[in-house]
């Protein structure tokens, strides 16, 4: 017996809430990449307002999370990724790999851009 912990693995695929497996990685342990479709994105901006804009600034000079943000960046975060599923769908893809994100101010600073995207296959069940 170890005394070492057991192997962390991140958020299964199949209980992420997605229609079709999405991963960060460049492959799935259990299924195997068919066709390559290519690249494929979704991009969300969300304005902060004027008194979000206010309040994170305030809320970043006393240091800490600035809550309001946070949620404002998860929920475009979660956008986005909503978007880049929805493309790769339509191309004929059924699984995301290589997700990534990118977040850009707009303007004034007012305006946040959530940028995400990934490369859209098609997987079966990996073959013996």
């Amino acid at each position: 017996m170890s005394d070492q912990p057991a192997p962390q693995r991140g958020p299964d695929w199949r209980t992420a809430g997605w229609p079709i497996p999405v991963t960060t990685a460049f492959d799935f342990p259990d299924l195997e990449v068919r066709t390559t479709i290519g690249a494929v994105s979704g991009v969300y901006a969300t304005s902060l307002g004027l008194a979000r804009g206010v309040s994170a600034s305030f809320s970043a000079l006393a240091r800490g999370e600035v809550v309001d943000m946070t949620a404002l960046l998860a929920e475009a975060r979660h956008h986005a990724l909503q978007r880049v599923v929805g493309e790769a769908q339509r191309h004929g893809g059924n699984a995301l790999l290589g997700v990534r994100f990118d977040s850009n101010e707009v303007g004034q600073g007012q305006i946040i851009e959530i940028h995400c995207y990934g490369t859209a296959v098609v997987v079966g069940a990996r073959r013996p």
